[in-house]
């Protein structure tokens, strides 16, 4: 019995010890919006034949700079998803960047750049003798921008009027006009036809 009671003794004076799970739920965190871009400096004029990166920040209304990706959009010429710009028409240029439905612009003026080409400006290539042609061409660059500089104009058939940049053929059938600038080269092929009939024989 003393057995007993002890035991029985022991068993009123047990603990029962109970583990409480403490499960500690989060409230869900929602990113800020963003309500504005700040693009980076950058050169305020190019020339055509220059590529230009753009940055930018995304910021939420506190100021703080935030994650969120940004797409870019220019008026001219091109811009990929990383902000690199290659320059397209002469002038001003405009740049977006958009975030979400934040955006931001800036602006770029254009230069021409290196002329690349020329680029001849007649519509007609057949011809009367009788007929006196305006010569007309232009120097381009990469992105068909007009460019400054002379041109040199050379011709078997007829004359060439270099101060009033006309020319006159002398004989019926095929002429080529070849056009130059330093080591660029333009030909353009004219069909003479006989002109006017001023005699009868």
């Amino acid at each position: 019995q003393d057995k007993l009671r002890k035991r029985g003794h022991r068993l009123d004076r047990g603990e029962v010890r109970v583990a409480l799970l403490l499960v500690q739920i989060s409230a869900p965190v929602f990113a800020a919006p963003p309500a504005s871009i700040d693009i980076g400096p950058h050169a305020q004029t190019v020339s055509a034949d220059q590529a230009v990166r753009f940055t930018g920040v995304v910021k939420d209304s506190s100021g703080n700079p935030i994650n969120e990706p940004i797409t870019w959009a220019s008026s001219s010429g091109s811009i990929d998803d990383e902000g690199l710009f290659t320059p397209g028409m002469a002038g001003q240029t405009t740049i977006t960047a958009t975030s979400g439905n934040v955006n931001s612009t800036t602006s770029v003026i254009v230069s021409p750049g290196w002329p690349v080409g020329i680029q001849s400006g007649f519509n007609v290539t057949e011809i009367s003798i009788d007929d006196e042609i305006q010569l007309n061409a232009t120097l381009v660059d990469r992105a068909g921008n007009p460019v400054a500089g002379d041109l040199t104009w050379r011709c078997q058939n007829g004359y060439i009027d270099h101060d009033n940049k006309t020319w006159q053929p002398d004989e019926v059938g095929a002429a080529i006009m070849r056009i130059i600038h330093l080591e660029l080269e333009h030909q353009i092929t004219f069909n003479v036809v006989p002109g006017s009939p001023n005699s009868l024989e």
